[in-house]
């Protein structure tokens, strides 16, 4: 997708549908519905990943990515 609309947009879409969702999410009664927000929320924002393994490639050097990617990786929620 990023490679189609542009990494920005993609990124300011996926932080936006997140924020919506996680929203809506905590006003759910029903399981169903529950599910299906979870769901949105958790697709929105894995949308970041590759543009953070992009902006990794560009800020550090080779050497550094695995001890990037395992600070990004254990701080995900």
């Amino acid at each position: 997708m990023a490679d189609k609309l542009g990494g920005s947009k993609v990124l300011i879409f996926a932080i936006g549908a997140a924020a919506v969702t996680t929203f809506v999410f905590g006003s759910l009664s029903s399981n169903t519905a529950f599910f299906a927000l979870y769901f949105l929320t958790v697709f929105a924002k894995s949308a970041g990943w590759p543009l953070m393994a992009n902006i990794i490639r560009v800020w550090f050097s080779p050497s550094k990515h695995g001890r990037v990617w395992v600070f990004i990786a254990t701080s995900y929620p």
